[in-house]
């Protein structure tokens, strides 16, 4: 019985150094999005919604789905503006475009994307890849029409240096 005693506090002792230690390793290893990239994001969307004379809202969340960036132009509808948030979430969580959800219900495969959380079903939805392919955040735009929604998500992510997929390898 003296023996578990002894043995007992030196592991009681190491557990949290050993702990602290993973959990730093696993830090510093994994990229994460910074406040400079969802901000170079957003302006690269709005740019893109600008120079098409859109008004779009657009949400950018981290891989954690906190929000990053939001932004709102003129005349943008809450219901449009709560599409853009709905949409990062989604591309977020899911790690694929929202466009994936909005040909899955056309194709009349609904059970999946209805109860499936942080699930957006129309396009404007885009995650955000690092160049080495590591999955940081996720982009939404909405208030025009789909295509010109992904347009302007890609154009963003472009401008901040980042990929919109991951990247072949």
């Amino acid at each position: 019985m003296n023996i578990f005693k002894n043995l007992q506090r030196p592991m009681s002792r190491l557990l949290p150094a050993v702990f602290a230690l993973a959990g730093a390793a696993h830090a510093a290893d994994a990229e994460r999005l910074t406040h400079d990239q969802s901000q170079s994001v957003a302006a690269g969307v709005v740019a893109c919604a600008a120079g098409k004379d859109l008004r779009i809202a657009v949400a950018i969340v981290d891989d954690r789905l906190s929000m990053f960036a939001y932004r709102r132009m003129d005349d943008v509808r809450e219901g449009a503006a709560q599409f853009a948030i709905d949409k990062a979430h989604s591309a977020a969580a899911w790690h694929w475009p929202t466009e994936n959800n909005q040909k899955a219900v056309e194709r009349g495969e609904t059970a999946f994307v209805m109860s499936a959380p942080h699930m957006a079903n129309l396009g404007g939805g885009l995650p955000i890849f690092t160049k080495a392919g590591a999955l940081i955040g996720g982009v939404g735009v909405s208030g025009s029409p789909s295509k010109q929604d992904i347009a302007c998500a890609e154009a963003g992510i472009k401008s901040a240096g980042l990929l919109h997929a991951a990247p072949e390898e």
